[in-house]
Formats: C-alpha cells, sequence, structure tokens
C-alpha cells in the first residue's frame, strides 16, 4: 500500500512549465527576471510594501534579525513550542533566546506569562529592559504564529511598544494571513514566511522577508547580496549569498497563481476531517481570526497513552502523523537558551495528533484514518 505523507506538494503542469522557461532561457542563478517576478506577485499575498525573497525561511528569519540590529548577548523573547529554526537564527546572530511557555487553546506565546514576565522578571535602565536573573538587555520579541494561528496583534503591538521590544513575526507557516483585515506588517517591524516543500505553497526551498520599512529592506537586500551594492563590486558590509534563485522562483510563481485553489482545497479537508472525526474535535482556536490557510490538520487528545496507540496504528497502516515540533526545552541544545516553566507547552507536545493533510488527499483515504482513530479513542 502507497504510504499516506503528512504533506507532500502539489506541483502541476503550469510550475514544470515556468521552471524549464527558466532553463531554456538560462535563468537559473540568483535575481534573474523569475526572482524579481516572485517578488512582485507575493506582494499581492503579504500586501506588505517591500518582500525580499531568500534561500529558505530559516535564512529569511537570520537575516531578519540581523537586519533590526540584535546585537550580541541580547535576548530575544520568544516560545518554548517551535521549530528549530527560530532558536537556531537567534543564536546564529549570538543572541540568547528566552523561552516562555504558550498558551494551550492558541499555541502561540500566553501573552499574560508575557506580560507578567516583563513586569516581574525585568528591570529598567534608561531606555531598555534587562533580565533580572542574566542581566542581559532584552530588545526583541519573535512571535511564532504556530501552525498559521494569530493571536492577539493589537496587544502584541501595545506591549512590544511599553517596553521598546523590536517585533519580528516567525510566519513560516502563515503566508497570506491576515488579522482584523489588516497584513501582518501592520503589527511588527518583519515578517518572514517559509516556501519549504511542506507549505501550503513551496518553491522547492525558500523564504520571503515581509516589512514596511526601508531600512530594513535595503540592509537585507544588501547583506543577502553578500554585502554587495547593486549593480558594483564594491563590498561595503560583510554578508551571505542568501538570494532565493530564479529557478526556484519560477517554481514559486507557478505555486502563487495556484494559491486560491491550494486554499479551496485545505477547507475541504478540513470540512471533511471535522465531519468524520466527530465527536473528536479538530483543533479550532477561538483566538485565531479569519484563518483560511488551514495548513495543517490536528487533534489535542486528552489521553497521551491513547494519543500513542493511534500514531502507532495509523504508522501501521501506512499513513504518516506526527507529534509535531519537539519543543525547545527539551532538545540538546537548550543549553543556549534562557528557560522558564512550559506547562501548556508540554501538554500540547504529549497529546497533539497532526493529520496527512495534502491537497490530494482523497475523501475515502480521510474517512479511513477517523475509522481507525475513533476505533482506538473510544476504547476504554
Amino acid at each position: 500500500m502507497k504510504s499516506i505523507s503528512l504533506f507532500e506538494p502539489n506541483i502541476g503542469s503550469l510550475e514544470k512549465k515556468l521552471v524549464i522557461k527558466s532553463i531554456n532561457e538560462n535563468q537559473i542563478s540568483s535575481y534573474g527576471y523569475f526572482t524579481n517576478l516572485f517578488e512582485k506577485e507575493v506582494k499581492k499575498i503579504t500586501l506588505s510594501k517591500y518582500n525580499l525573497a531568500t534561500s529558505s525561511g530559516s535564512s529569511a528569519l537570520f537575516v531578519a534579525f540581523k537586519s533590526i540590529g540584535i546585537k550580541k548577548d541580547e535576548i530575544v523573547i520568544t516560545q518554548s513550542y517551535t521549530f528549530t529554526g527560530t532558536t537556531n537564527a537567534i543564536i546564529l546572530n549570538n543572541s540568547i533566546p528566552l523561552l516562555l511557555d504558550i498558551k494551550k487553546d492558541n499555541l502561540n506565546l500566553d501573552l499574560d506569562n508575557l506580560e507578567r514576565f516583563l513586569k516581574n522578571d525585568t528591570i529598567k535602565k534608561g531606555k531598555f529592559i534587562y533580565h533580572k536573573t542574566s542581566k542581559k538587555k532584552i530588545t526583541c520579541l519573535c512571535l511564532v504564529l504556530t501552525l498559521g494561528v494569530i493571536p492577539d496583534l493589537k496587544r502584541v503591538k501595545r506591549i512590544s511598544k511599553m517596553y521598546k521590544l523590536k517585533v519580528v513575526f516567525d510566519a513560516a507557516c502563515a503566508l497570506g494571513q491576515k488579522y482584523l483585515n489588516k497584513k501582518l506588517t501592520d503589527f511588527c517591524d518583519i515578517a518572514i514566511y517559509s516556501l519549504n516543500g511542506s507549505k501550503n505553497i513551496t518553491s522547492g526551498a525558500g523564504g520571503v522577508i515581509s516589512t514596511e520599512k526601508f531600512k530594513y529592506y535595503d540592509f537585507a537586500f544588501k547583506f543577502s547580496n553578500n554585502g554587495k551594492i547593486l549593480n558594483a563590486y564594491d563590498y561595503k558590509m560583510i554578508g551571505f549569498n542568501l538570494k532565493m534563485s530564479s529557478l526556484n522562483a519560477a517554481l514559486g510563481l507557478g505555486q502563487l497563481k495556484r494559491f486560491n485553489y491550494f486554499l479551496k482545497k485545505k477547507k475541504e479537508i478540513k470540512n471533511s476531517y471535522k465531519k468524520n472525526l466527530n465527536p473528536i474535535k479538530l483543533y479550532n482556536s477561538k483566538y485565531d481570526l479569519g484563518n483560511k490557510l488551514h495548513w495543517l490538520n490536528f487533534c489535542i487528545l486528552n489521553d497521551k497513552k491513547k494519543r500513542n496507540n493511534i500514531i502507532n496504528a495509523l504508522r501501521k497502516n501506512n499513513i504518516m502523523v506526527s507529534k509535531f515540533w519537539l519543543p525547545m526545552h527539551m532538545q540538546t541544545t537548550k543549553k543556549h537558551f534562557l528557560l522558564t516553566r512550559c506547562d501548556n507547552t508540554q501538554y500540547i507536545y504529549d497529546r497533539i495528533l497532526v493529520l496527512p493533510s495534502s491537497t490530494f488527499l482523497k475523501i475515502k483515504t480521510i474517512k479511513k484514518i477517523c475509522k481507525i482513530i475513533k476505533n482506538i479513542y473510544v476504547q476504554k
């Protein structure tokens, strides 16, 4: 029996045609015709003033922290429940991730807990705040939009303004998302997106940096171009080659043109899971206003043992499911982080069940998946 993937990219004839065209026209290197066109087209989805295509979501996040000027040994607050690319980007900028807990009902940073931490565990010196325990300056908040779910961004903006924190959104899986009908970059300094093969649209490998501020875009553009000033071999700064290739952009361009089709299919899949899983509820956050992405479907099951039994049963049937991210406070690399209690993060990790969500998924396959889940879940 063919394995049912958790997610697989949907590459159609349009994407193949554009990739072949980029090869035939020798448009395969960085910043060619297709890269420029991709950046113009992705702007229609991000709605942000400035958009830069990068080699990956991880490189986009790395460059984002560089662009806002995070310095050595400064603290960046983020959550434990995230992909390792978040903390890697902070550490590779010689900064320190401080990990806080999430809220159970939206899987994002617990904003009540964040405000308590900022009030009780920091001291103000001049314009800035410092962590009482480590004595390090706190200069940035990196908000992870977990699974594309959006928290109260008006509150995030208010908190960051009060404590003079720069804000970066790790919106890796939230391309196309809005909040109260406003673009994400209305609430942050920089937002980054991933175009990895597992996301709703892909460029094979790629990412996007979006911002409303030219100074951040200008730095990101130069840094990701080896520090080179446009049309001159005069390198004014130290940088890397982190640009998206024109070949990857050609693939991404074709995917952008099919974005609405993908969203329609994802909605159909989610609705089918909701119908066939009943009485088990598919996760749906009350805070997730207007979510149209439906990237991955998942449940939070009450019983950890049953969750593990369900995973084993599905995998025996060649159906790939996941516990999703191993939280950062459980990673071998945790020695590089400043840790706080993350009880909610642990609770979610022990109970989450991420389901196959590919746009290729058939209704009959969803029914089979749900039947296996319910047969085990109802057992006493």
